[in-house]
Protein backbone atom coordinates (compact mmCIF):
# COMPACT_ATOMS: atom_id res chain seq x y z
CA UNK A 1 0.00 0.00 0.00
CA UNK A 2 2.85 2.38 0.83
CA UNK A 3 4.37 1.85 -2.63
CA UNK A 4 1.02 2.64 -4.23
CA UNK A 5 0.78 5.94 -2.34
CA UNK A 6 4.37 6.81 -3.30
CA UNK A 7 3.59 6.07 -6.94
CA UNK A 8 0.41 8.15 -6.84
CA UNK A 9 2.28 11.05 -5.20
CA UNK A 10 4.97 10.87 -7.91
CA UNK A 11 2.31 10.88 -10.63
CA UNK A 12 0.51 13.78 -8.95
CA UNK A 13 3.76 15.77 -8.86
CA UNK A 14 4.33 14.98 -12.54
CA UNK A 15 0.82 16.18 -13.39
CA UNK A 16 1.30 19.43 -11.46
CA UNK A 17 4.66 19.99 -13.20
CA UNK A 18 3.09 19.29 -16.58
CA UNK A 19 0.22 21.70 -15.93
CA UNK A 20 2.66 24.39 -14.78
CA UNK A 21 4.80 23.93 -17.88
CA UNK A 22 1.72 23.98 -20.10
CA UNK A 23 0.48 27.24 -18.56
CA UNK A 24 3.89 28.82 -18.92
CA UNK A 25 4.17 27.71 -22.54
CA UNK A 26 1.03 29.77 -23.15
CA UNK A 27 2.91 32.78 -21.72
CA UNK A 28 5.81 32.08 -24.06
CA UNK A 29 3.39 32.08 -26.99
CA UNK A 30 1.99 35.41 -25.81
CA UNK A 31 5.48 36.93 -25.67
CA UNK A 32 6.13 35.61 -29.16
CA UNK A 33 2.89 37.15 -30.45
CA UNK A 34 3.75 40.41 -28.73
CA UNK A 35 6.97 40.58 -30.74
CA UNK A 36 4.91 40.92 -33.92
CA UNK A 37 1.87 42.83 -32.63
CA UNK A 38 3.18 44.89 -29.67
CA UNK A 39 0.01 44.64 -27.57
CA UNK A 40 1.50 44.24 -24.07
CA UNK A 41 2.22 47.04 -21.67
CA UNK A 42 5.55 47.03 -19.80
CA UNK A 43 4.30 45.39 -16.61
CA UNK A 44 2.48 42.65 -18.51
CA UNK A 45 5.57 41.95 -20.59
CA UNK A 46 7.81 41.90 -17.51
CA UNK A 47 5.53 39.43 -15.71
CA UNK A 48 5.47 37.09 -18.70
CA UNK A 49 9.23 37.43 -19.18
CA UNK A 50 9.94 36.46 -15.56
CA UNK A 51 7.64 33.44 -15.75
CA UNK A 52 9.25 32.39 -19.02
CA UNK A 53 12.71 32.57 -17.46
CA UNK A 54 11.54 30.44 -14.51
CA UNK A 55 10.16 27.85 -16.92
CA UNK A 56 13.45 27.74 -18.80
CA UNK A 57 15.31 27.21 -15.53
CA UNK A 58 12.96 24.31 -14.64
CA UNK A 59 13.40 22.76 -18.07
CA UNK A 60 17.19 22.98 -17.76
CA UNK A 61 17.02 21.20 -14.38
CA UNK A 62 14.77 18.47 -15.81
CA UNK A 63 17.05 17.94 -18.80
CA UNK A 64 20.15 17.96 -16.61
CA UNK A 65 18.67 15.34 -14.27
CA UNK A 66 17.61 13.20 -17.22
CA UNK A 67 21.05 13.36 -18.82
CA UNK A 68 22.76 12.48 -15.53
CA UNK A 69 20.39 9.53 -15.01
CA UNK A 70 21.05 8.23 -18.52
CA UNK A 71 24.80 8.59 -18.19
CA UNK A 72 24.76 6.61 -14.93
CA UNK A 73 22.61 3.83 -16.41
Amino acid sequence: MKKLFQRLKKEENLLITTMTISGNITRIKIIHANFFHDFMNDSMFEDNRKRTEKLLEKLVKILDAELKARLKG
